[in-house]
């Protein structure tokens, strides 16, 4: 029997589906079989895509180790193998032509058999390239498992729904049926293992699986934790309690999962980034502090004399005109230099083509105007300073895969890109006290 983490009302439909075959079904997966090029295109090919630098994975329908059948195809349910995600994942990081890699999530999520796996590897890219899990639709269950191993997490439309945290075990008891027909089964266990081979129509048997079900929610609640950076206590009271979230609600009274800490921002159609409904309806976008930075976009800063900035701004120069007057009572001289000092550091940052982010513009017309410090100003500029140079430097390790390095086993040159991407793995699964996932692919 599987455990899933999976949003229910899917699964209920899926087994409900799967198991009623009719001729006319099989008919069909014949004709498939015979018409559909398809089948015979290499699963990594038919979900990855390069566009710009950017490599996108398309994760829709189920997930599972195996795949979509023959007739998940039929019946239009679609899918995709965690083993297939893992090596697009590993082709992206292996590329130094990809700068960054967008996860297309549209899944009501999947079996727990891969899961975690496939988790460490997007984890392990994202230490090296950045990683957007982009949900265009849902983003549920093992599927937001998986997104939170990303950089980042979005949505394309408010009606976007995430959640469904919880672990599932579904099946069918035919005992009465088959009593009925005279069927009996026998089970014959050896005496040194009487927790082997429990049954789910006992009171034992249950109970075992719930443990098994409490055990493997806990692990999934714990990744959620990890990848949103927050604490175990808070995906367990706000991140949905099993049930779905949409995105972003118009109503102020209903948590969504943006004001929950699930989502990071939904993007809207000519890469607007939006916080909050009104946002998206029409008000103007809202730049998060910690938008992804382009690699390789080295950070140039112009310096400007204060009269420039003056010049530039009339809010800057109607400030320090205000300042200047209110400080001719405590020493014209002595405020003057202090006002010239405040405005001077926060210069830089106010020009207009400076490479710092709107967040770190904001303090410094906050440090111009004498409402926040100049050491909180630079200590944030450092911040944003030291992102730049971990871009720089992943992209230096990006850069060191289009040279060959040592033979695989199988003769292949291995790119030192995915040498690096596969210590990753090894080191957090030693970190985690667990053995190191197989090669990726």
């Amino acid at each position: 029997m599987k455990i899933w983490a999976i949003e229910e009302g899917f699964l209920r439909d899926y087994l409900a589906r799967t198991s009623d075959i009719s001729p006319e079904v099989v008919a069909a997966v014949y004709a498939k079989q015979e018409a559909d090029p398809m089948l015979y295109t290499p699963a990594v090919d038919r979900i990855y895509s390069i566009q710009d630098g950017v490599a996108r994975i398309s994760i829709t329908g189920p997930m599972s180790p195996e795949g979509p059948s023959l007739l998940d195809e039929i019946y239009g349910i679609g899918g995709v193998a965690y083993g297939t995600v893992r090596e697009a994942v590993a082709r992206a990081v292996a590329d130094a032509s990809v700068k960054s890699i967008v996860l297309a999530l549209d899944t009501p999520g999947g079996t727990i058999d891969g899961v975690d796996e496939t988790y460490q590897a997007i984890k392990a890219a994202a230490q090296i390239k950045p990683v957007c899990a982009e949900n265009n639709g849902a983003c549920t269950s093992a599927g937001y498992w998986l997104a939170c191993a990303a950089s980042e997490i979005t949505a394309t439309s408010p009606t976007a729904t995430f959640g469904s945290i919880g672990v599932i075990v579904s099946g069918y008891d035919y005992t009465d049926a088959l009593n009925q027909l005279g069927i009996k089964k026998v089970v014959v266990i050896s005496k040194n293992a009487p927790e082997k081979g429990l049954s789910i129509d006992t009171k034992k048997g249950i109970a075992a699986i719930q443990d098994r079900v409490d055990a493997t929610e806990r692990v999934f609640v714990e990744r959620v934790a990890e990848g949103r950076g927050v604490t175990v206590e808070k995906v367990l009271s706000d991140f949905g309690q099993g049930g779905l979230v949409m995105a972003l609600d118009p109503s102020e009274k209903t948590a969504d999962a943006m004001s929950l800490g699930m989502v990071d921002a939904v993007v809207g159609v000519g890469g607007t980034r939006h916080t909050s409904f009104a946002s998206f309806m029409g008000a103007k976008a809202i730049e998060p502090e910690s938008a992804p930075v382009a690699v390789n976009s080295p950070m140039e800063v112009k310096h400007m004399a204060l009269k420039d900035v003056m010049a530039s701004d009339p809010a800057i120069k109607a400030e320090v005109a205000s300042l200047e007057d209110e400080a001719k009572n405590a020493g014209y001289a002595e405020a003057t230099k202090a006002v010239t000092a405040r405005v001077s550091a926060a210069a830089p940052f106010l020009a207009a083509d400076s490479a710092y982010p709107q967040s770190i513009k904001t303090l410094a017309l906050k440090v111009a105007k004498g409402e926040a410090s100049v050491d909180a100003l630079e200590a944030a500029a450092a911040a944003v300073d030291a992102y730049r140079e971990h871009a720089a430097s992943a992209a230096a390790v990006v850069e060191s895969a289009a040279a060959p390095a040592t033979p695989s086993s199988t003769g292949a040159p291995v790119a030192p890109a995915y040498e690096e991407y596969a210590s990753i793995l090894a080191r957090d699964a030693a970190a985690r006290g667990v053995a190191a996932p197989g090669k990726v692919g």
